[in-house]
């Protein structure tokens, strides 16, 4: 009798494998379906926009007609680059393992607003950090930096022009475990009923989207491959803010008394 349980339990259990394994496939399936799609017409579209436009540069004689035509190459050619760069994010992120290191937060973030400094009304929004860091930083540099640039960039995007003053108002905690990030901002907000797809893969949130439809689900499936969550809360015409958490890699790398010293300091 007992080897009879012994046997059902294994049997469980590998019965539960398989459907893991059965829904993961189907996901990986969903995306790669999505993935294909959106390839195929979010590559082809800017060139082909890109190759119509060199055409009509060519038979135009008026030069200010001509610069108007090299803007638009150019508008082209950055959404172009924008979704590459994104694609190449996903695959590294799926790829690469791990690596744990000492983050300066304050210089990343540093690094992170500089990219966006001339960015499309990126001069125009305060920018304020709150840093309460007792215990060391450590994490995967690389994928944190992937995380931030896209949710300080989607901020800067979706900043509100009505309003008077823009911001964009960022605070991180670290503890011996963890390390908790907000970023609030007071942009044009998300409607409650899509708030819930935003992080679907290619999903666009607003009618003024100006990216992929990849960064915020390469925001999550960082996120996730760290070993973290993410949320958000957003209103529209008044602001969102994203909460998101991962685990401090200090205790990875430091003993518990490297870590109460680091504190004490």
């Amino acid at each position: 009798v007992v080897e009879l349980d012994k046997q059902i339990e294994m049997q469980n259990r590998s019965s539960e494998c398989l459907e893991l394994q059965n829904t993961e496939l189907q996901k990986v399936n969903k995306e790669l379906d999505q993935f294909v799609y959106s390839i195929s017409h979010d590559l082809r579209a800017p060139l082909t926009s890109v190759m119509g436009l060199v055409e009509l540069s060519k038979l135009e004689k008026d030069p200010e007609q001509v610069k108007h035509y090299h803007e638009m190459m150019e508008r082209s050619l950055t959404k172009l680059d924008i979704f590459i760069k994104d694609i190449l994010n996903f695959s590294r992120n799926a790829r690469l393992d791990i690596e744990a290191a000492a983050i300066d937060l304050s210089e990343l973030l540093t690094d992170v607003f500089s990219q966006h400094e001339y960015a499309h009304s990126g001069q125009l929004i305060e920018k304020t950090v709150d840093l309460e860091l007792p215990f060391p930083v450590y994490s995967d540099k690389r994928r944190l930096k992937v995380i931030l640039n896209n949710l300080i960039s989607n901020s800067i995007k979706y900043s509100d022009p009505a309003k008077g003053m823009s911001y964009i108002h960022l605070s991180a905690k670290s503890t011996d475990q963890d390390i908790l990030f907000k970023i609030t901002d007071n942009g044009i907000g998300i409607d409650e009923s899509r708030v819930v797809r935003i992080f679907d893969m290619f999903y666009r949130a607003t009618e003024f989207s100006k990216g992929s439809g990849l960064g915020l689900y390469i925001v999550k499936e960082t996120i996730e491959t760290l070993g973290g969550s993410i949320s958000v809360e957003s209103t529209l015409n008044k602001g969102t803010t994203f909460y998101f958490t991962i685990p401090n890699l200090a205790s990875t790398v430091m003993s518990s008394e490297e870590l109460l010293e680091a504190k004490l300091v």
